[in-house]
């Protein structure tokens, strides 16, 4: 992040931030679609446990904040956005009784995060 100073006496601070998350999926064993249509909830081949691999997992998250700082107390506002490119990363498989097959789990959306914190 970068940090910029205000006030009279550059007691106050505007700050922006970045994060990029990027890693390789989770391993998983491979799903038995066969068994999970039957059994109508998923199945792993655990024969072969953990061949497979969840998709990569991608998130870029931003961010900015004003601290006003006093004598004896500061406050701070900020606004953080987690996966502001809207990325849907699959974190797991869960088996949809209206399709009747197994589908991948998608993690939420853009995440806004708005933040008033006072420190004495």
């Amino acid at each position: 992040g970068k940090d910029f100073q205000f006030g009279s006496k550059k007691q106050n601070v505007f700050g922006i931030n970045s994060k990029c998350v990027l890693r390789g999926g989770y391993r998983i064993s491979p799903i038995n679609r066969e068994l999970s249509v039957q059994n109508q909830e998923v199945v792993f081949d655990e024969s072969r446990y953990n061949e497979n691999n969840l998709p990569a997992f991608l998130r870029f998250d931003i961010g900015a904040y004003y601290r006003i700082n006093k004598a004896n107390y500061s406050y701070t506002v900020s606004l953080d956005v987690q996966n502001f490119i809207n990325r849907k990363n699959t974190l797991w498989y869960e088996y949809s009784s209206s399709r009747n097959d197994v589908v991948p789990v998608e993690g939420m959306g853009i995440i806004p995060i708005l933040n008033f914190r006072v420190e004495f």
